[in-house]
């Protein structure tokens, strides 16, 4: 219990280091769009710690995952270092060393692992690998350029695909709390006893009263 408990709390730790990149990130953004009003000519600048402080965003959201998968040993015996191979390693570990009633039991994170690999590929290859292989990711910088009619529209840095740093931190963190909310309660479901279940609760029945997404129930354990 109490390595289970201190996964789960250095998964806590970990998320808020990636909600503090992210909000130094906004702040930037935030503090370089009004300065850049005052432009009077084109400008293009990527010396303003934007990208540093997406890359710290990317590095931290990889060490939440890899801290993530230790909560499967105290519950499975299953030791795994880091989140490899976008959840491949994950997958094969736990179809490997856990038996068949306690697999029956991992499905749910099972799929949830599979239907999730797009998403860790799409993360983790060309952003994360990129920073932590000393490359630097792709970006436009602050940009300062005139529009059709000849204002200066200002722009935040946004990567190769066109989407801004910011709003990119914004969606892959709120992914990333709910990803590792589903792995650690799909997680306890294995050792679940006979009996029991996990229940949703659908979000338009959550009330400020009874927030939990998630609940213990009894089933019929005779069948």
């Amino acid at each position: 219990m109490d390595e289970l408990l201190g996964v789960v709390l250095e998964v806590m730790k970990k998320l808020e280091t990636v909600n503090y990149h992210r909000k130094n990130l906004h702040r930037i953004v935030a503090e370089q769009l009004t300065v850049r009003k005052e432009l009077k000519e084109g400008n293009a600048d990527r010396s303003t710690g934007a990208e540093k402080e997406f890359e710290a965003f990317l590095l931290q959201g990889k060490a939440t995952l890899d801290i993530l998968v230790k909560i499967l040993s105290p519950i499975g015996n299953i030791k795994l270092q880091t989140y490899g191979d976008s959840g491949n390693k994950v997958l094969k570990s736990l179809k490997n060393n856990l038996n068949k009633t306690a697999l029956d039991r991992a499905d749910w994170l099972i799929r949830m692992i599979e239907v999730s690999i797009p998403w860790m590929q799409q993360w983790v290859s060309p952003y994360r690998d990129t920073v932590a292989h000393c490359k630097t990711i792709e970006s436009t910088g602050f940009l300062s350029i005139p529009d059709e009619s000849g204002k200066l529209v200002h722009h935040p840095p946004r990567d190769k695909s066109g989407m801004a740093f910011h709003e990119l931190a914004d969606m892959l963190f709120s992914d990333l709390v709910i990803f590792c909310e589903d792995f650690l309660v799909f997680a306890y479901r294995i050792k679940v006893f006979k009996g029991f279940e996990i229940g949703v609760t659908e979000e338009a029945k959550r009330t400020e009263e009874n927030p939990c997404k998630y609940a213990l129930y009894m089933v019929n354990y005779t069948e």
